[in-house]
């Protein structure tokens, strides 16, 4: 067994896939390796950062992240700077940082896959106090992920992602954006999205930011104009075959630094999490700050 797999501390979202299921799959499969492992559950938003900071105080060799795209961020983020390993059993509705990386979505899979690991150090983007795995922005995206997040009680996944998705297309209004790359001149859009990737994925197999990768010190930024139902109806099968930088009204640049500058405060997402923002936001990049157990044979 790989040292980094001698005492794995687990911190599952109990509210992400199937719970007990879930939990089964992943006991089954660390005690069949002989790891002794630790299993937590988060209790609410934020604990899992919380949760992580306990494992590293119980000197965990590594911390397995089991849930959607805010629990891995939350965990991610306590592990930032540090050399404990991150690991993920990725059962979100998007899973877009384990996409990228090639880690299954199904758990058994999944934890093959992490006891035959291999370790590299990832870049993480951030923006204000945030870190993000995937990708940040506003606009549109922000303000889907902000409705999406206020579903309480409410039927989640692909399906009522898309429906929420259109109804607020239907609604949307652009702002004028300024912005500013890597402290270079001042450029201004009127965009439904602005989009800074670490990775490709968008989350469910939508591409984003075709070729960014969390591994070339760099963020990719799409700035993407309105589209009316017609054009997105036309166009949409671009975003899941990697070739949305074709399409009319998409802008890409690559940068270290982006300042975004809107007309006022309004929501910012990261990783799928959405939260108020002030008009100015700071995005940047932490490079190669995050020990990340990947799938071996992935480039």
């Amino acid at each position: 067994m790989d040292a980094h797999l001698a005492k794995p501390f687990c911190i599952m979202n109990p509210a992400a896939g199937t719970r007990k299921e879930v939990r089964r799959v992943v006991e089954n499969v660390l005690q069949a390796s002989g790891a002794d492992f630790r299993f937590h559950e988060t209790e609410a938003a934020g604990h899992g950062y919380k949760l992580t900071q306990d494992a590293l105080a119980a000197e965990a060799s590594c911390v397995i992240g089991i849930g959607g795209d805010g629990t891995l961020n939350e965990v991610a983020r306590a592990l930032v700077g540090g050399d404990i390993p991150f690991g993920m059993i990725p059962v979100g509705s998007g899973n877009a940082f384990a996409r990228a990386l090639g880690v299954s979505v199904s758990p058994h899979k999944a934890c093959e896959q992490l006891l035959d690991a291999k370790i590299k150090c990832l870049d993480v983007g951030t923006v204000e106090e945030q870190i993000f795995l995937s990708t940040a922005g506003v606009g549109l995206d922000a303000e889907v992920a902000w409705q999406y997040g206020a579903r309480k009680g409410k039927r989640r996944g692909l399906i009522p992602y898309v429906q929420l998705t259109l109804n607020i297309v239907r609604q949307y209004t652009p702002e004028t954006v300024r912005l500013i790359i890597d402290d270079g001149p001042e450029m201004v859009f009127c965009p439904s999205i602005v989009v800074v990737a670490n990775t490709a994925q968008y989350g469910n197999g939508a591409i984003i930011a075709p070729g960014a990768s969390a591994e070339d010190g760099v963020l990719d930024v799409r700035v993407i104009e309105p589209k009316s139902l017609l054009s997105m109806a036309i166009h949409g099968r671009r975003l899941f075959d990697g070739t949305i930088d074709h399409m009319p009204g998409v802008t890409c640049f690559q940068a270290r630094t982006v300042r975004v500058e809107r007309e006022g405060a309004g929501h910012y997402q990261f990783d799928g999490e959405a939260l108020e923002g002030t008009a100015q936001l700071h995005f940047g990049l932490k490079e190669k700050a995050l020990s990340v157990m990947v799938p071996r044979g992935r480039k």
